[in-house]
């Protein structure tokens, strides 16, 4: 046998019919890409464990083609559901992972809690996110209601898929959205990001406090709250802005900096201002860009007075920023700047003054 090769599988079938025969076919059977291959391979689940084992990772492979055949579901049948569950618990990763991939292809709703508990840890395969985009947005309320049963990595996998695949017509996206709140205020990182990015399509006007607050407490989840936020402004944009009116930069994070920024605004300037005091270069170097962006004069002092901070890029910052703002006091500031002992410094310092001419 030429092992390893692809193999038609009118050249395997007849091997099929021994135990030691399917012990050496089934492999190349999954690569066979044959949908003549199902029925054989389903059959062999009822086999030893370890023929089902290497029946179920033949399923995964041959399910690997855009979509199996529409007889797949019905040839699986309920025995061959409950083996694959079966091997969901399997100690081998291989094993564990193609059943969860078969298991979603066949919609199997009984499964969805030992698959997420299977795949905890690790993102879900490629074959395993197909199977759920396949199955639609029907998977969204039993991924929901396995979510429930399930806690840490597991939980964090269904909770973001099921916010991906819920109709906005439908009563999901209030279910959904309800469940990713309680996630999103729960202690496992992993269930708190995956809550905030599911959020990204489900949150309304009156989450956004919400979302600050968390943007604000939680250092860990705060880009994807960000992210959330930003999301959020395009469907409510008011009601985002008026959240943000009263973040204090110098103790937020610098996407949290940049999102205050480019909403608020003019508005903005005293929070951009306060935000150079902050205790994180990232968001002194932030604040410093939007100051100069809004190229406020007013700004000024503030901004000359962080070409002595002491983390170089804030200098270097602070220059672009004077160089932008333009000012005959901001030139003095550069042209001040030029005695700096950082050969960077000094020139982005000279780059600035060609560039006010």
């Amino acid at each position: 046998m030429r092992m390893g090769a692809h193999l038609p599988f009118a050249e395997l079938e007849p091997i099929l019919s021994s135990r030691l025969g399917r012990r050496a076919a089934l492999p190349l059977v999954g690569r066979s890409a044959d949908p003549a291959a199902f029925a054989p391979v389903i059959g062999a689940l009822d086999g030893s464990t370890h023929e089902a084992r290497l029946a179920v990772r033949a399923l995964a492979a041959l399910l690997e083609d855009p979509g199996p055949p529409d007889a797949f579901r019905d040839q699986l049948g309920t025995t061959g559901r409950a083996r694959v569950r079966g091997l969901l618990k399997d100690d081998g990763p291989e094993t564990a992972s193609a059943a969860a991939t078969v298991a979603l292809m066949a919609r199997d709703t009984e499964a969805l809690a030992d698959v997420l508990s299977a795949s905890a840890g690790r993102v879900l395969s490629a074959a395993a996110v197909r199977a759920l985009r396949t199955w639609g947005p029907s998977a969204a309320p039993p991924l929901l209601s396995a979510a429930d049963e399930v806690v840490g990595g597991a939980r964090a996998l269904a909770l973001e898929p099921a916010a991906e695949l819920v109709v906005p017509e439908s009563d999901a996206p209030k279910a959904a959205r309800a469940r990713l709140r309680v996630a999103r205020t729960e202690a496992e990182p992993g269930v708190v990001g995956a809550a905030l990015r599911g959020l990204s399509t489900l949150a309304q006007a009156e989450d956004a406090p919400e979302l600050v607050k968390c943007a604000m407490q939680d250092a860990e989840a705060a880009g994807d709250a960000v992210r959330t936020l930003e999301a959020l402004s395009e469907r409510a944009a008011n009601a985002v802005i008026d959240a943000l009116q009263g973040v204090r930069l110098e103790l937020a994070s610098a996407p949290l900096a940049r999102l205050v920024a480019r909403l608020r605004g003019q508005d903005a300037l005293g929070q951009l201002q306060a935000g150079l005091t902050s205790a994180s270069p990232e968001v002194r170097r932030s604040c410093l860009a939007a100051l100069g962006q809004l190229a406020d004069p007013s700004s000024v002092d503030r901004i000359a007075f962080a070409m002595a901070d002491e983390d170089e890029g804030v200098r270097i910052a602070a220059i672009d920023s004077l160089g932008r703002v333009g000012s005959e006091r901001a030139a003095d500031a550069l042209l001040h700047a030029l005695g700096a002992d950082s050969l960077a410094v000094r020139s982005r310092a000279i780059r600035a003054l060609a560039r006010m001419g």
